[in-house]
């Protein structure tokens, strides 16, 4: 399976809405099985675009530890 990055952007944003906690990097590609998760490069670009996204609306997407 590949994922495009507005694809991914859209699990992202389900997975981090949904959670009842912080979820970071590790755990966010944990949602794919290996042969099927996108690279690391891609979760980061997906993750910085959704930041952006954000950016003008009342929702605040911050890395924490």
């Amino acid at each position: 399976m590949s994922l495009d990055k507005d694809k991914l952007k859209r699990i992202l944003e389900g997975a981090l809405f949904a959670a009842n906690q912080p979820m970071n990097l590790e755990k966010l590609t944990e949602l794919f099985y290996d042969e099927e998760r996108p690279p690391t490069e891609l979760f980061v670009e997906a993750l910085q675009e959704l930041q952006q996204d954000y950016a003008e609306r009342a929702v605040t997407l911050k890395e924490v530890a």
